[in-house]
């Protein structure tokens, strides 16, 4: 993991909108897509565009990545 990619994680996740943040802890907590389109009552489609947004604001490519790095943090807490 490189440590400057895992600092702007840290600082990206900051700027995640309230919905985003939500989407955010909903993968923390193990949750599909499905189940996230489920309990959020929304669309894939949109669940997609949240993502991007969040992988963006986070500096990750993939939910993999994302979740590697959400892994870190919680090591590190």
């Amino acid at each position: 993991v490189d440590p400057d990619d895992y600092t702007r994680f840290l600082e990206g996740i900051k700027t995640l909108t309230p919905t985003e943040k939500k989407i955010f802890e909903y993968y923390l907590e193990g949750k599909s897509v499905k189940e996230i389109t489920e309990i959020a009552s929304i669309k894939e489609s949109t669940l997609r565009y949240h993502n991007q947004n969040i992988y963006g604001k986070l500096g990750v490519n993939s939910l993999k990545q994302l979740l590697r790095y959400a892994a870190l943090m919680k090591e590190e807490k």
